[in-house]
Order: C-alpha cells, then sequence, then structure tokens
C-alpha cells in the first residue's frame, strides 16, 4: 500500500507543470519597473509577443501621462525596434508589441523623461531576453504524450493495486 501512494505521489510529481517566474524587479534611480511579457513570458519565433511593465517610483513623482516613455528592443548593442509605450486602456500598464524574427539573445530597454522639470528623474532600465521558443505545437504535443504516460501509468498501478486487494479478499 506504501508503495502505491509512493509511486502515485512520484508519477503526480512528474506531470505538475514547471512554473518559471520572470518577473524580476528592475531599477533605475527611484524608479522601478517589472516586465511582464504574454505569451507566458517566453515569446514565440514569428508570432506576436505583448510586452507590459509596471512602473512604480519610491518618490511617488512618477505618471505616465506626464513621461515621454519608450521601448526598445536591442540585438547585438544595436537598437532593431522603438517605440513609445501606450497605455491600451486607463487601468493597464504602459508596453508594446513586437514580433522576433529569429531566435538569440535580446536586450528590451525602456526609457522615460518627465516632460516637466519637476517630476520624476529620468530613467532607463533594461531585461535580458533570450527568444528560443518556435511555436506552441511542440509545446502542447510533448505536454500530450506526458499526460498519456502519466495516465497510462496512473491506470496500471491502480489496476495492480485493486487486483492485489480483490486476490487478497477472494483468499479470505
Amino acid at each position: 500500500m506504501k508503495k502505491f501512494y509512493f509511486s502515485l505521489a512520484i508519477l503526480i510529481c512528474l506531470l505538475l507543470p514547471k512554473s518559471v517566474f520572470a518577473h524580476v524587479l528592475q531599477t533605475s534611480g527611484s524608479i522601478g519597473a517589472v516586465m511582464y511579457v504574454t505569451p507566458e513570458d517566453d515569446p514565440i519565433l514569428n508570432q506576436q509577443s505583448h510586452f507590459f511593465f509596471e512602473i512604480k517610483d519610491k518618490d511617488n513623482k512618477f505618471n505616465f501621462e506626464n513621461c515621454d516613455c519608450n521601448g526598445n528592443i536591442i540585438e547585438d548593442e544595436k537598437v532593431i525596434f522603438s517605440t513609445p509605450l501606450l497605455k491600451v486602456s486607463n487601468d493597464a500598464d504602459p508596453g508594446f508589441t513586437y514580433s522576433f524574427t529569429k531566435k538569440g539573445d535580446y536586450e528590451i530597454r525602456i526609457t522615460g523623461k518627465s516632460h516637466d522639470a519637476s517630476g520624476f528623474k529620468e530613467f532607463e532600465i533594461e531585461y535580458p531576453l533570450k527568444i528560443s521558443r518556435e511555436n506552441d505545437y511542440g509545446f502542447i504535443q510533448k505536454n500530450a504524450a506526458i499526460l498519456i504516460v502519466g495516465i497510462v501509468l496512473f491506470g496500471l498501478l491502480v489496476f495492480i493495486f485493486l487486483r492485489k486487494n480483490f486476490t487478497a479478499v477472494r483468499q479470505v
């Protein structure tokens, strides 16, 4: 019985999805920002990725409406994309959209300047980003295979357990 529960626990641990947390606070002076990327903080080659930035200021002077904020994508120390950060709605974090066309190491850089002298201090925040994921299809197929193998193994364990217990009941 203990072997059954131990085997079941190991099987469950193997099948649980592995979480990766990419939300890291980067700072520049009193300004701090956390970058969020869809899909799943792991951009897919040749598909749109949405970058959002939660920007905070220790001095409480930052106001997005008073910011000339830009998002840049850098490859091999060259800016390959630059755009103003935009808000999709009033309650959304500012961001931008981009599609990566080749695998590699990139840097996401956001910059900001206040429109007036009494505002927040100018900032520049950088995030490293590696593009290696090609599409979701292989990911889904790989996980589906693991799930099927897990279900089969679980079924075998239940069968063995029930057979053992049923045989024991017959002998009594």
